[in-house]
């Protein structure tokens, strides 16, 4: 722990960033350091890399434990020493004996973990949906009990709903502890000129993270619903926040950039051409022990 300043340093020059003081408190909420390991050079840590301790969904609904990769990371002074090689096979050494079948990651660079193996699990789709012509073709039956409001007021109502949801989504983590202060976490320089995130709940059957970033053009209001996240246990409840989001004033664009691909949103739509979607990939994954990692799902067929 008491490396923790040098290691996030060297993290967050890697990747062009800087550690404030509301960096660190966020990432001393979260970091393992006995899951950490780092290059030294002459005294100084050059390269990194780090893991969370989670669980993951697999096919049929089962939780095994995964190996979550994160702080890669090899300062541009000592690239193509083969440091990222030896870390990321220590790396895997330890998922295996820690009794972790599975590796997963979020590439940064996508040429980089194939030669890990590492493959694309998961994809994501980025949406941006277009007011008013993206309208729900079947509206709500009748208007919907919603909750809306600062995102930290809510935490507990959607706390309750993703634990729902997280054993019949495969590719979807568990959010233990400190997850939900992470994923709410955000800067004035993350904000982009929107306001604080908010969060609007369905009780028991859906919520959306979002905030707006205000805007006016020559035609008037032409502000952007940004949804961070949208989680939803029920079709009517997924129909619910939807109708929410798509019907906020002085607005002229819904977007989502992390969404899943199976987002069903356009398919419900009146014009599905409202929302335009880009597929890439999301969740990287590495089987490191194959009959564990096998055997915890389930299979449509003997």
């Amino acid at each position: 722990e008491d490396e923790f300043e040098a290691f996030s340093t060297a993290v967050l020059t890697a990747f062009h960033e800087e550690l404030t003081d509301a960096e660190r408190a966020r990432y001393m909420k979260i970091h393992e350091p006995v899951r950490s390991l780092a290059w030294y050079d002459e005294g100084q840590i050059v390269a990194t890399s780090s893991l969370f301790t989670r669980e993951l969904t697999v096919p049929g609904g089962a939780a095994v434990p995964v190996g979550a990769v994160t702080a890669v990371a090899v300062l541009p002074t000592h690239r193509r020493r083969g440091l990222l090689t030896a870390m990321m096979r220590r790396q895997l050494e330890n998922i295996r004996a820690a009794g972790e079948p599975v590796a997963a990651l979020w590439a940064s660079e996508g040429a980089i973990y194939g030669r890990f193996g590492f493959g694309v699990a998961t994809q994501i789709a980025e949406l941006r949906a277009r007011r008013p012509a993206a309208r729900l073709a079947v509206p709500p039956h009748e208007k919907a009990p919603l909750r809306a409001g600062i995102a930290g007021e809510h935490v507990e109502a959607m706390r309750a709903i993703h634990a729902r949801v997280v054993p019949e989504r495969p590719g979807m983590l568990d959010r233990p502890g400190p997850w939900w202060d992470e994923r709410l976490y955000e800067t004035e320089s993350d904000r982009e000129g929107s306001h604080a995130l908010r969060a609007v709940v369905m009780d028991e059957q859906a919520y959306a993270l979002y905030s707006v970033r205000r805007k006016w053009d020559e035609d008037g209001p032409a502000g952007d619903v940004v949804v961070r996240e949208l989680v939803a246990a029920t079709r009517e409840g997924h129909a619910a926040i939807w109708a929410y989001l798509l019907d906020l004033d002085l607005t002229a664009t819904v977007s989502w950039e992390l969404a899943p691909s199976d987002e069903p949103l356009w398919l419900a739509l009146t014009d599905p051409r409202a929302v335009r979607r880009l597929v890439g990939d999301a969740l990287w994954v590495r089987i490191v022990d194959v009959p564990a990692a096998l055997a915890a799902r389930s299979y449509a067929a003997e």
